[in-house]
């Protein structure tokens, strides 16, 4: 019921996705038709409540409350890992601002091109291959995304950002206490919350992930 459930999400994902609701240039306000802009602002907003519901709200609290305009991109979880929860927001930066305050509330601070980062695909591995041997600068890394279904990835790097973006992580725990303190014990089950953003693409992306 759950695979069912995120196909039928993601299907609306890309539907929405499809959309675009920018202003009609060369007219003036009043004579632009915004029933449609309406309806896909709604459209938007149901998508990203149904999300909400799926983890728990404080992982979500540097997330926008509302969805108020159409030129985005929502990245819901991928349909064949269960195990995994992740959503992303892609919206233009409007306010640079706030840029400032999430680097004040970060607790790491990466760059989309770093050639050493703990993604969740290397977690995944960690769990599925015990035996996997991995870099010891990953041992002071906190997890992030894999943002390889972001309108602006970049395949060539471990974060699939370019080199442009700036990574921030807000907060990462771990569930679990394991009496081996190796990394893949570690980060066997937990989350992960925080931003990403371009100066060069005036863009920024809310994201959070949690694994179990």
């Amino acid at each position: 019921m759950v695979g069912f459930l995120r196909t039928c999400i993601n299907i609306l994902s890309f539907l929405i996705i499809l959309s675009s609701c920018g202003r009609v240039k060369n007219k003036p306000d009043k004579e632009i038709d915004k029933s449609p802009i309406q309806m896909i602002l709604e459209d938007q907003n149901h998508f990203y409540n149904e999300q909400k519901k799926m983890v728990d709200k404080e992982l979500l609290l540097h997330f926008p409350k509302v969805l108020d305009t159409c030129n985005l991109q929502i990245v819901g979880p991928p349909i064949d890992k269960e195990e995994i929860y992740s959503l992303q927001i892609t919206n233009k930066l409007h306010d640079t601002t706030i840029i400032e305050e999430f680097s004040k509330m970060s607790i790491a601070q990466y760059f989309g091109d770093d050639n050493c980062l703990l993604t969740i695909d290397k977690i995944e591995s960690f769990k599925n291959y015990p035996e996997t041997h991995f870099d010891q600068c990953l041992e002071i890394k906190f997890p992030i995304p894999n943002f390889k279904r972001n309108k602006y990835r970049d395949l060539s790097t471990e974060s699939k950002l370019p080199g442009d973006f700036r990574i921030f992580v807000i907060e990462a725990k771990s569930d679990t206490v394991p009496s081996n303190p190796s990394l893949m014990n570690h980060w066997h089950r937990g989350f992960s919350r925080g931003i990403a953003f371009s100066n060069k693409e005036m863009v920024i992306i809310y994201w959070v992930i949690k694994w179990e």
